[in-house]
């Protein structure tokens, strides 16, 4: 069963360890940063990772499972309180900041990639 389970959703899991690493290593950029093209560039970041994020979780489960309401929600919760635990992961680290809104900006995306998966599969069949 565990076996199904990763073969089902490497993809996925792969993409969540990915964003668990960019979230924990100590890098200089943030709100006040040089590096930023405009304002609020780390929160359109958040959304597009947790898009994408959401989008693979999201497309394997239906592959692997059909369209269950019930379960798609818990998958889609499941990915938003992964994300806030990040957050409270970089409130603890001394390096990282974690914020409100990086937590919305990831909803934003996990609504997002869930729509789009939802609609492009709806189209597709």
């Amino acid at each position: 069963m565990f076996r199904t389970l990763i073969r089902n959703y490497i993809s996925g899991l792969l993409f969540g360890i990915f964003i668990l690493i960019l979230s924990v290593i100590p890098i200089g950029i943030g709100e006040k940063s040089s590096v930023l093209i405009f304002p609020g560039l780390d929160k359109l970041v958040h959304a597009g990772m947790y898009c994408l994020f959401t989008a693979l979780l999201t497309n394997d489960y239906l592959r692997a499972n059909g369209f269950k309401l019930k379960k798609l929600l818990l998958l889609l919760a499941a990915i938003f309180i992964y994300s806030i635990l990040i957050e409270i992961v970089q409130l603890i680290a001394p390096y990282r900041s974690g914020e409100i809104l990086d937590a919305l900006a990831n909803l934003g995306g996990i609504l997002l990639g869930a729509s789009v998966v939802y609609f492009w599969r709806k189209i597709k069949y």
